[in-house]
């Protein structure tokens, strides 16, 4: 799927689903399939927040580490820098926010798609 994006194609999701079953060798149910998407979107937006949470981590090793190399700076400077490293904080707690609700989506639908209807061997 990535690599028809990448390459610029224009290929329907319709015939990439169609060669996807045709190359399971078994008929996947629309369902499945939206299931699959989720969980495979779901990955990637957990990517997505632990590259976001390793620069929030970056950016503020980078405001503390001239926090402290600047002893010399006024008063002035010394609060824009608290105030810079406050905001740096505010940013690495939403990354991990949005991090943590990544991960929780992702388990939620794991269970709900190991728990099925029809899936359980104890259906008659």
């Amino acid at each position: 799927l990535l690599e028809s994006e990448e390459k610029g194609d224009d290929t329907n999701f319709d015939d990439m689903f169609d060669d996807f079953e045709m190359s399971a060798g078994k008929e996947t149910s629309e369902e499945d399939m939206m299931l699959s998407l989720s969980q495979r979107l779901l990955e990637l937006e957990i990517k997505e927040a632990q590259m976001e949470v390793a620069e929030c981590e970056q950016q503020l090793a980078i405001s503390r580490a001239a926090q402290s190399s600047d002893e010399t700076d006024s008063m002035m400077d010394l609060d824009l820098d608290n105030i810079s490293a406050n905001e740096d904080i505010k940013l690495l707690e939403n990354a991990k926010m949005r991090l943590q609700n990544a991960e929780l989506s992702l388990r939620e639908l794991t269970s709900a798609m190991r728990q099925k209807p029809g899936d359980s061997p104890s259906s008659p």
